[in-house]
């Protein structure tokens, strides 16, 4: 009797598959998964195989894939349902994104933060339109970004206190400047990171009132969630 039910698809098969589905180019793969360009293309061509942490990295991007999908290649892509970034049709040609929204707030003169409880539970979000966001920012990285409003001065003079914030998922290597949003002790917070030797990394904020840290960059706990690629202060 022949077996009729489905060839399990090879890794190769199911990171081509995800860089459809989440619409990634590889170099984007390599970023998120935390590995060389060169890397990546070896575990793409099934040349090499990836380590257990680039494919933790890819589950940490994208929550809602299954771990047993990605890992086996059995059950389904997604745990639910797959919503792409949403794209609000309204009149004419106008259109809007829909960002997650969060705040990050500053009491007692500490730095501005979110606890990750409150992350993880907010459903808030906002709506921008396409258009305005199309003359500051590439728009498959709008489709890969969450929203922040900034209420302290962490980062000032660059970022004002009330600004609000973009920050592209896919962006989670520092090797080039920039301001990353950074879960770190249960919060998340707005930091400048500068990578060292041994995998140690140096986090500060603009304003220098904060002292900065160094910690193991694979410190349990420490994530990077995005860099900041857009920002509008209020004036």
């Amino acid at each position: 009797m022949d077996d009729d039910s489905p060839e399990t698809p090879s890794l190769v098969d199911r990171l081509i598959e995800l860089e459809k589905i989440l619409d990634l180019k590889p170099s984007k793969m390599a970023d998120i998964g935390g590995c060389s360009r060169a890397t990546y293309y070896r575990y793409r061509n099934g040349d090499s195989s990836p380590p257990v942490k680039f494919l933790d990295n890819i589950l940490d991007y994208e929550n809602n894939l299954s771990p047993q999908w990605l890992l086996e290649g059995t059950g389904k892509i997604f745990k639910k349902p797959h919503e792409p970034q949403s794209e609000i049709a309204l009149d004419g040609d106008s259109r809007q994104y829909e960002f997650p929204y969060v705040s990050l707030r500053s009491k007692n003169g500490q730095q501005d933060e979110l606890p990750v409880d409150e992350w993880y539970a907010s459903n808030e979000k906002i709506s921008i339109s396409k258009k305005f966001l199309d003359l500051f920012i590439e728009s498959k990285s709008s489709k890969h970004s969450f929203s922040m409003k900034l209420q302290g001065d962490s980062m000032f003079p660059d970022i004002c206190s009330g600004a609000l914030i973009l920050v592209d998922k896919t962006q989670v290597v520092p090797h080039t400047d920039g301001i990353f949003a950074v879960k770190y002790d249960d919060f998340i917070r707005l930091k400048l990171l500068q990578p060292m030797p041994g995998h140690r990394i140096i986090l500060s904020t603009i304003n220098k009132k904060f002292e900065s840290m160094e910690i193991d960059r694979n410190h349990e706990g420490f994530e990077i969630l995005g860099r900041v690629i857009w920002s509008a202060n209020n004036i």
